[in-house]
C-alpha cells in the first residue's frame, strides 16, 4: 500500500517500515526530484493523513524542477486566479445591487434627479468596463505564464 502510494512520484528504491515505532517508515527515491514532489504533494488519506519530513535535511536547491513542479506552479496560479475572479464577481454583484438601489431611488424621486441617475449609471458602466478589462489582462497573464512554463519544460 505505501509503496503504491509513494511510487507515483518516482522510483522508490527503499521502503523501510519500522517495527519499533508504529506508523513510521523511511522512503528512499532514485532521484531528489521524486522525493521533493512526494514531500510537497503527498498528504495521505483524509481518514489517515501522513506527516512527511526529511530524514537528513532537504537536498540542495540545484535540483531541476520536474513536470509535477511545473504543474503544481500552474495549479497554484490558477487557484489564485480563481480567487481573484471570485473577488471580482463579489465586487460586480455588489455594484449591481448598488446600481439597482440607486435606480429604485431615482425612480421614486422627481425628474430633477434624472441627470444624477444618468451620471451614476455611466460611472457603474465604466467601473464594469474597467473590471472586465482587468479580468482580460489577468487571463492573458495566466496564458503567458503557462506558455513560459511549457517552454521551460522542453
Amino acid at each position: 500500500m505505501l509503496h503504491k502510494l509513494f511510487n507515483k512520484y518516482g522510483e522508490v528504491t527503499t521502503l523501510l517500515i519500522s517495527t519499533k515505532k508504529k506508523g513510521s517508515a523511511i522512503v528512499e527515491y532514485s532521484s531528489a526530484n521524486s522525493a521533493l514532489n512526494a514531500v510537497q504533494l503527498e498528504q495521505g488519506l483524509v481518514s489517515n493523513p501522513l506527516q512527511i519530513m526529511w530524514l537528513a535535511g532537504k537536498p540542495s536547491s540545484t535540483v531541476q524542477p520536474s513536470t509535477i513542479d511545473c504543474e503544481l506552479a500552474v495549479l497554484t496560479k490558477l487557484k489564485e486566479a480563481q480567487q481573484r475572479k471570485r473577488e471580482a464577481e463579489t465586487v460586480a454583484n455588489f455594484e449591481e445591487e448598488t446600481f439597482k438601489k440607486r435606480h429604485d431611488m431615482t425612480n421614486s424621486t422627481s425628474d430633477a434627479n434624472t441627470s444624477s441617475f444618468q451620471k451614476s449609471n455611466l460611472n457603474t458602466a465604466m467601473d464594469f468596463e474597467n473590471l472586465a478589462a482587468r479580468n482580460m489582462r489577468q487571463a492573458e497573464e495566466r496564458r503567458k505564464i503557462i506558455e513560459e512554463m511549457e517552454r521551460n519544460d522542453r
